[in-house]
């Protein structure tokens, strides 16, 4: 994205009420040497003798924690191979590249498991890929190169924000990790798109935890580890709109969004994932017992935080605490441009919110939504 690119977006953003830049000082989480290396211990025995539930995310997740707390090399090569397994490496196949979601699947058949395992991947490329073994580096970088086909073929619109992100960063990460240009810029030009419609048309994916939470951390990495200024600009003007939206539909007393979603993955207790970026930015109460808690190995995981740290970018309060201590207030919203029933409304009350949209997006729409009482453990009321 050229400067003149830039500014006119910058121009647009400012017209549309977006808020600009506004960089958030990343949280440090705790980094305990000792405990993490006793926690990857503890998960290598899944590596080596994997059951048949064995998850691609989980030994993704275990090479790039193991890469960062610079653990047993023969452990990370292992889960290295066990990922080289997992994907479809015959050029022929029309799944070529993709990943099997488990080890036990007949078929890498899902192309939305691409997204996720290059997801990290790609971070373990770029941020540890220097302090790899030789041989693990190649191996790595055959993995990505793999991946790429796969990528090609997974079409996705900014109406899914979720996987649209995370094919951004997965294109500028794998372009610039292995030195791809037009594949680096294939993936700056996606973000392009995503900030371009979401300006026009809010977040179509909206009111989801776990969407949020996959936006959050495509956005980060994004925005540490983009090497072109303009796409770390627009970055992190995605990420505090997210957190702007967050912060207007945020239900305190319950510690969760608290509007109708978009989807229901996450949505009874309005945690998923996206407890790690809001209980770091202080809007929870304890830290919860399980942070990012899908698709590891099986094993202790509470030190292993080089992914949360990677992924960290808690905003400054100018963007959120004004609007999150308004209260009550109405949200008025939409998530598509055209209809009026395009349009998600909440009003946020001291002990109650109500929240509903006027047309559905997915199955699993909440279209009406209730918040009563003052605990997160009391579960929101919703018509699907």
């Amino acid at each position: 994205m050229d400067r003149a690119t830039l500014s006119a977006l910058l121009a647009a953003l400012a017209l549309a009420g977006l808020p600009l830049p506004l960089k958030g000082a990343p949280p440090a989480w705790p980094v305990d040497p000792a405990a993490a290396a006793a926690e990857l211990e503890a998960q290598s025995g899944a590596v080596r003798y994997p059951a048949p539930s064995t998850d691609i995310r989980g030994v993704l997740r275990f090479a790039l924690e193991a890469a960062a707390a610079h653990g047993n090399p023969g452990c990370l090569h292992d889960a290295l191979l066990l990922a080289r397994s997992m994907q479809d490496t015959d050029p022929a196949s029309p799944t070529h590249g993709n990943f099997r979601w488990h080890l036990a699947d007949r078929a890498a058949d899902d192309p939305a498991a691409v997204e996720f395992a290059a997801e990290l991947a790609s971070l373990l490329r770029i941020a540890w890929g220097a302090g790899l073994p030789e041989a693990d580096r190649r191996l790595l970088d055959r993995i990505l190169d793999d991946a790429l086909p796969a990528l090609g073929r997974h079409r996705v619109t900014p109406y899914d924000s979720s996987l649209h992100l995370l094919r951004s960063w997965n294109f500028i990460a794998i372009g610039e990790a292995l030195g791809r240009g037009p594949t680096a810029e294939e993936g700056y030009k996606h973000l392009d798109e995503w900030i371009r419609y979401t300006v026009l048309n809010g977040i179509a994916e909206f009111g989801t935890p776990a969407g949020y939470a996959v936006d959050l951390d495509a956005l980060a990495l994004i925005a540490r580890y983009g090497t072109h200024k303009a796409g770390r600009q627009v970055a992190e003007i995605g990420i505090n709109y997210i957190w702007t939206d967050l912060a207007a539909n945020w239900w305190t007393a319950g510690q969760r969004p608290g509007g109708a979603s978009s989807h229901g993955a996450g949505f009874m207790r309005g945690r998923a994932d996206l407890a790690a970026h809001t209980w770091a930015a202080g809007w929870l109460g304890p830290k919860p017992p399980a942070l990012q808690d899908d698709g590891w190995l099986p094993g202790p995981h509470e030190h292993l935080t080089a992914f949360l740290n990677a992924c960290a970018w808690v905003p400054r309060e100018e963007v959120t605490e004004q609007i999150r201590g308004h209260i009550p207030r109405m949200v008025v919203q939409r998530w598509c441009y055209t209809p009026l029933t395009m349009r998600t409304t909440q009003h946020v009350g001291r002990h109650a919110t109500i929240g509903a949209f006027g047309d559905c997006r997915a199955d699993d729409d909440q279209t009406l939504v209730v918040n009563l009482g003052d605990s997160p453990a009391i579960a929101p009321l919703a018509e699907v």
